[in-house]
């Protein structure tokens, strides 16, 4: 009687177990039926799509070519990217309105340009997913080509294009322009009122500036977005070297500059520029923080207060005579 039941408890077993074989065979039949779709950006919103552009905010899967929704938060070198495309337009815009703006009145022009800044940037990142806070979700990046997937729309046996063309590093490519229109629309509403308020007549020169570098700022990231994401860092720390030389070498033949509260804010904005172009770099090679070696930042002033005694050329002078 006990054999009796344990064979069938095993004929039972054996059952179950030949059920879930064909259960898996059968899907494993059904993954290798799905074929990867051709090109580096092609994907399928389904099993049974077609292949084609992923949707907005999603991005192919490397293996079944499935659109996958983009929800990995923006690493910190993306944010030191986004503050770079945002840096250059405040910065433009402070040097056009420092050089132009009269003296008097210049700080309420200063403190628009600020603002006007902020919100575009904060209205900005409300705009995209997750709307309502203040943080970003991306695909990641993986290559150059990344930003620019319209240059890889596959041709299956060239008989014919399937347009793939997507924001892949969604959504920093989208996000700029967003920012860039924020700023257009906070510029034109209240920039003239403070001008004609503020400024003598007809000195409308920044806001003319602004104008015409803001579309060639749209051009430059709708072209180039890829090669200056890897590139910031060096062009930050590039310009800011040759800018405190130039201010080095200015304040040296003026003489004195210790005394000028000038020299002070200006040198403050340097080493500020100085440091996010280190921690950039850093965080671009090591993808961790390494905050303490942004006091390299202050090595040029240093290097300044210490050797001006001996570089100034009216001190060459007198020893030649």
């Amino acid at each position: 009687m006990t054999s009796r039941i344990a064979a069938c408890y095993m004929s039972r077993l054996i059952a179950v177990l030949c059920v879930a074989a064909v259960l898996c065979l059968l899907q494993v039949d059904s993954a290798a039926g799905l074929e990867t779709c051709p090109g580096r950006y092609c994907g399928r919103v389904n099993e049974t799509a077609p292949c084609g552009a992923c949707p907005r905010g999603f991005r192919r899967n490397s293996t079944s070519s499935i659109c996958q929704e983009c929800v990995t938060p923006l690493s910190e070198y993306q944010w030191l990217y986004l503050l770079f495309m945002v840096g250059c337009l405040f910065s433009f815009n402070a040097f056009r309105i420092h050089i132009v703006g009269d003296t008097e009145n210049v700080l309420v022009l200063h403190m628009s340009n600020f603002l006007e800044t902020i919100i575009a940037a904060t209205l900005a990142v409300l705009s995209f997913q997750p709307q309502g806070n203040v943080t970003l979700e991306t695909c990641g990046i993986q290559r150059v080509s990344d930003w620019y997937p319209i240059f890889y729309n596959p041709s299956p046996d060239f008989s014919g294009t399937i347009h793939c063309t997507s924001e892949v590093v969604y959504p920093l490519y989208s996000v700029v322009f967003a920012f860039l229109a924020y700023y257009l629309l906070l510029l034109l509403s209240a920039r003239p009122l403070l001008i004609h308020k503020f400024q003598r007549a007809g000195n409308t020169g920044s806001l003319y500036d602004t104008l015409v570098f803001l579309p060639c700022l749209a051009v430059l990231h709708a072209t180039c977005s890829g090669l200056v994401y890897y590139m910031f860092p060096y062009v930050t720390l590039f310009g800011s070297l040759v800018s405190s030389a130039y201010f080095f070498a200015g304040e040296a033949e003026r003489g004195g500059f210790l005394r000028h509260k000038s020299f002070y804010g200006i040198n403050a904005l340097h080493v500020l520029v100085h440091a996010f172009g280190i921690s950039a770099l850093l965080t671009f090679f090591t993808q961790t923080s390494l905050w303490p070696l942004i006091f390299l930042s202050l090595v040029p002033t240093l290097v300044f207060l210490v050797s001006v005694r001996f570089s100034n050329p009216s001190n060459l002078k007198l020893q030649l005579t």
